[in-house]
């Protein structure tokens, strides 16, 4: 997930649409890494603030601006607008369910589920904690963990549920929401840092645990366990069998803000920050893409 103000994100974000592609396939990391294609507004894109970007299952492309909701099939592009039946245009995150259901995350009205090419909105109406929908992941008993303004909702069976999740997961601003094979729930949060649900309690990462801060862009579990874990002008930390630290003590690497976190299929990280292009992680190295 990627939050923040349209003027520092309008540029980064348009590298994050195109990285989307080269994470489709994928190379190993190197000094040549170059993206291989970008889509604008010329190419019918519906604007060129894109603030999330989704591969579905079928291979299409949905691509979610601060004007509307795109889906590309790798030559025509299909919209969606308030007219059309999103809750709001000002989009802000897109998951795909394990059923196919498309969930669409917005600034300003909650979410809109796309199924069967129906599109149905959930706002606060209908029991969703705030109108600010930031973050999504499934959890293994099928229900869907919907990050909010001010918490965390569960959605099951086409119904929003604020009385069956943790307490400690109420009342904050979330950025990312990630769930691990066991079930246990990290939550990267606007000021109370990284707070981890899991079957033998909870575990809250923050100033007090060593961080530099507790404003907590996003996190990614990786497939080696390891969570990493951005933190708002100081990189990338990661977070292993109880151990805090840096990812890197390299000054511009370590002062970075990282706004999202990818994991392609060979293991590669991919960091989109908020100034410095997008970073590239394996094996202890790293690349740019400015």
């Amino acid at each position: 997930m990627i939050c923040g103000g349209p003027n520092r994100l309008s540029l980064h974000l348009v590298a994050i649409l195109a990285l989307g592609l080269v994470i489709a396939c994928p190379e190993p990391a190197s000094t040549q890494t170059r993206i291989h294609e970008t889509i604008g507004v010329e190419d019918g894109l519906m604007q060129s603030q894109v603030a999330c970007i989704l591969e579905d299952r079928n291979g299409f492309i949905w691509i979610g601006t601060f004007g509307g909701l795109c889906r590309w099939d790798g030559i025509d592009f299909t919209y969606w607008r308030r007219q059309d039946g999103l809750i709001s245009q000002d989009m802000r995150v897109l998951y795909e369910a394990p059923d196919g259901s498309i969930f669409i995350g917005t600034r300003d009205g909650g979410f809109s589920v796309y199924r069967d090419g129906k599109l149905t909105s959930y706002g606060t109406a209908d029991g969703l904690s705030h109108r600010a929908g930031r973050a999504v992941c499934a959890a293994p008993d099928g229900s869907i963990l919907l990050g909010t303004g001010y918490g965390v909702d569960v959605f099951r069976d086409g119904r929003i549920d604020t009385t069956g999740i943790d307490p400690s997961l109420r009342g904050i601003q979330v950025n990312d929401l990630e769930i691990g094979p066991d079930g246990t729930i990290y939550c990267a949060s606007g000021g109370h840092g990284v707070i981890i649900v899991g079957p033998d309690g909870t575990v809250v990462l923050n100033t007090d645990s060593g961080l530099p801060q507790n404003l907590v862009p996003a996190l990614h579990l990786a497939s080696d366990g390891t969570l990493y874990l951005s933190v708002s002008h100081h990189g990338i930390w990661t977070y292993r069998r109880e151990t805090l630290g840096p990812l890197t003590d390299d000054p511009q690497l370590s002062s970075d803000t990282v706004l999202a976190i990818l994991e392609g299929l060979d293991g590669t990280l991919y960091f989109g920050t908020e100034d410095s292009g997008a970073r590239l992680y394996r094996d202890g190295n790293f690349d740019t893409i400015d």
